[in-house]
């Protein structure tokens, strides 16, 4: 049962952060939505549509350190963990942000 409880907790954080995340894009407040993402990534580091999120707000404020970080982070763990590569979406983000 405990795993069933773990699991809706994690989709629940999901969506609130989705929300989170929406509504500080709605406002403006690019700041305020990276250290959701982040503060959400901090317990979910696997989840690739926030990953994504957050890597394409660094790269559209040119924080190509930041970017690195997150990108660099990201790609050893889903390796490490899972034995995967980045998604074709993310690695092609991360090529044009290394790149320029």
């Amino acid at each position: 049962m405990e795993f069933g409880l773990a699991s809706e907790v994690s989709v629940q954080q999901a969506s609130l952060c989705r929300m989170i995340a929406k509504f500080y894009r709605t406002i403006g407040d690019r700041k305020a939505m990276k250290e959701a993402l982040r503060t959400y990534l901090s317990s979910a580091q696997l989840d690739e549509e926030m990953t994504v999120q957050l890597l394409r707000l660094y790269a559209e404020d040119g924080e190509t350190s930041l970017f690195c970080k997150q990108y660099e982070r990201y790609a050893n763990l889903l390796e490490t963990e899972l034995g995967l590569k980045p998604s074709d979406e993310i690695r092609e983000l991360g090529a044009s942000i290394i790149s320029t």
